[in-house]
């Protein structure tokens, strides 16, 4: 069975940024997404993205035409559209021989509403793959529902969260900015202990 860290906290806190610093010497060899945000010119966010762990270089990013978000703001309501989401984000999710650790950025949220996703994380879950990765706090769950009309979610990121932690073991790190260094610390130990 896989080991697991999960970051969670509040929003805009620095868990995806600790995350993403922390893997930076395994990059090439980390399986799975980060959620990257979507820039406007004013840099304000318009959008969200799931980025390949091995070669994103920024949890943001100027939008370009080219962008296709699965979760963005049109006339000032935001739409998550999940066969954007599923499209973007299986191919990420298969492992390679070379992968030591899946990234998992940002769980908790629409995507429990993609039965392909919940699918695929069943497998992921039971794989030897070491897990790190970011969990929605209930407050950060709260506001991303309430920005994307996913009211229905709650029970989904309860009952994952005592899946992972009863059945898997999983060890979930709150991150506040007074933790910062620690939380980082937390995250190099994990993956000092599960890559050899």
């Amino acid at each position: 069975m896989a080991k697991m860290l999960f970051l969670t906290g509040p929003t805009k806190v620095g868990k995806t940024t600790v995350l993403l610093e922390a893997i930076r010497p395994i990059q090439n060899r980390c399986a799975g997404y980060i959620g990257q945000r979507l820039l406007n010119n004013n840099g304000q966010i318009v959008g969200f993205i799931p980025a390949c762990a091995k070669t994103i270089n920024s949890v943001n990013k100027p939008q370009t035409t080219a962008d296709k978000p699965f979760i963005h703001q049109t006339d000032g309501k935001w739409i998550c559209d999940l066969s954007v989401f599923e499209q973007q984000t299986m191919p990420l999710l298969q492992l390679q021989a070379e992968d030591r650790l899946l990234v998992l950025d940002e769980i908790g949220g629409a995507e429990l509403n993609s039965y392909k996703f919940i699918e695929k994380l069943d497998r992921l879950l039971t794989d030897k793959l070491p897990i790190l990765g970011v969990y929605k706090s209930p407050a950060n769950h709260q506001e991303m529902a309430a920005k994307v009309s996913l009211s229905t979610l709650e029970e989904k990121r309860v009952r994952l969260y005592h899946l992972l932690t009863e059945n898997y073991g999983a060890e979930f790190f709150t991150v506040n900015e007074n933790n910062l260094k620690e939380a980082k610390n937390r995250v190099l130990g994990f993956i000092k202990e599960q890559i050899k």
